[in-house]
């Protein structure tokens, strides 16, 4: 899953500065029972042909872990893609961008 946030701008191996405006996230380990993986990166934004977004290259990424009250609570919501998203977010400091 990933959304538009608002521009991070990231110092890069050659100290050329990225502009990161996607945020993604994926599970990469789920028990099913009370921890999961996810796999996270900042994106720079990309066009194609016509005009419309979407996440380009990678400028940084990273892992989060699930676990414990947090899993619960995402496990038990009703939109659980859109409550561990911001989960994830808000453990990075990120904000997102609404639809």
């Amino acid at each position: 899953m990933k959304k538009k946030i608002d521009p991070i701008t990231i110092s890069y191996v050659a100290g050329q500065p990225k502009t990161a405006e996607w945020f993604e996230i994926y599970s990469s380990f789920d028990n099913l029972d009370n921890a999961a993986n996810l796999q996270w990166s900042l994106r720079e934004n990309a066009q194609d042909a016509d005009g419309n977004d979407y996440a380009g290259n990678v400028i940084q990424s990273g892992a989060l872990a699930c676990e414990g009250q947090d899993y619960a609570d995402w496990s038990t919501e009703p939109d659980a893609n859109t409550w561990v998203i911001d989960w994830a977010a808000q453990q990075l400091n990120i904000v997102l961008i609404p639809a």
